[in-house]
């Protein structure tokens, strides 16, 4: 049983780090470490398909922290999807941090749905570049913080 509680608490520490929203230094540092260990392979693949190592590695504390609060809901990936009235896959896409797939519009629905509107906002604060390009907040003005 012991053994059984401590990996329980191992998956608990492992959830809060996927969901702790990084700071560009741990982005640049996180994102050199798997270009490092992955080879030059990553990159010209990256490039083929127009993903960016970052914007996935920024993403992922959010789609982690909707997973674990979906799921907190006792709501399976097709429950949400037909209470948003969407298709699985546009919610799956979310989940799976597709970056360059997300609708906007449904993103927004996602977290309001779960009620995640106050760190959704930290979270777009932490990654204004980010949520601008994706059509969740607009543009920086050049100069402007």
């Amino acid at each position: 049983m012991a053994g059984k509680a401590r990996q329980n608490a191992l998956t608990k520490k492992q959830q809060a780090l996927q969901r702790k929203i990084l700071t560009d230094d741990e982005i640049r540092v996180f994102s050199r470490y798997m270009r490092e260990s992955m080879g030059p392979g990553l990159a010209a693949l990256l490039d083929e398909h127009s993903l960016s190592m970052e914007d996935t590695l920024r993403f992922r504390s959010l789609s982690a922290r909707m997973v674990e609060a979906r799921t907190e809901k006792g709501m399976t990936l097709k429950d949400l999807a037909r209470s948003l009235k969407v298709p699985k896959y546009k919610v799956d896409y979310i989940e799976r941090v597709s970056v360059k797939n997300i609708d906007p519009g449904i993103l927004c629905r996602y977290v309001e749905a779960l009620g995640l509107r106050t760190w959704f906002g930290r979270w777009k604060r932490l990654n204004s570049e980010l949520a601008a390009r994706m059509g969740l907040m607009p543009p920086q003005k050049p100069g402007k913080s």
